[in-house]
């Protein structure tokens, strides 16, 4: 089939000035838009979520070191002779105490630790998703750069034709006049 042919055909079936894809380009920008809330709102909680274990850890620590130097003041003062069993067993009490706060802290850290890891998977998921939907969009882009592109060349054609058409007319009435 030659190019003419082509166009030809394509002419016939009436070919659309408006790119015909035009609602799904419109549906993949949208969805572009939505992917990016959707990215935004999970950096968002990845922010808040690495902040709050940052805290977690911040607190686990600072209460590791302040029972370390408690602990180290008491072995101190029985290493002086200065402690009695009264002492002995108010700080066995207090040092429980301490391991159950520091197992709290622990819990809180990790739990913080996976709401952190859960807010990475999601911004990770959101990135995908926006890769995606941008593709997507891409490729719509390229078809009706596509479209318009043979749109033009169609509609050139049909202007060429149209005046070779013309050109013939008058030289067809040229001729005939010349006879």
């Amino acid at each position: 089939m030659t190019e003419a042919g082509d166009v030809e055909s394509v002419e016939s079936v009436g070919l659309k000035k408006r790119y015909p894809l035009e609602p799904l380009l419109d549906q993949r920008e949208r969805e572009v838009d939505a992917r990016v809330g959707v990215l935004r709102d999970s950096m968002v909680a990845l922010s808040e979520a690495e902040r709050a274990r940052a805290v977690s850890t911040m607190e686990r620590e600072d209460h590791e070191v302040s029972t370390s130097v408690e602990t180290r003041g008491e072995a101190d003062r029985c290493d002086a002779g200065g402690a009695v069993v009264e002492d002995l067993a108010c700080l066995h009490t207090w040092l429980v105490g301490r391991a159950m706060e520091a197992a709290v802290l622990v819990q809180r850290e990790r739990a913080a630790f996976g709401r952190e890891r859960q807010a990475m998977q999601r911004t990770v998921e959101a990135r995908s998703q926006l890769a995606e939907a941008r593709a997507g969009a891409k490729m719509n882009d390229q078809q009706r750069e596509k479209f318009l592109v043979e749109q033009r060349r169609v509609e050139e054609r049909k202007q060429e034709s149209e005046a070779e058409d013309l050109v013939n007319a008058q030289f067809a009435e040229w001729s005939r006049r010349k006879m």
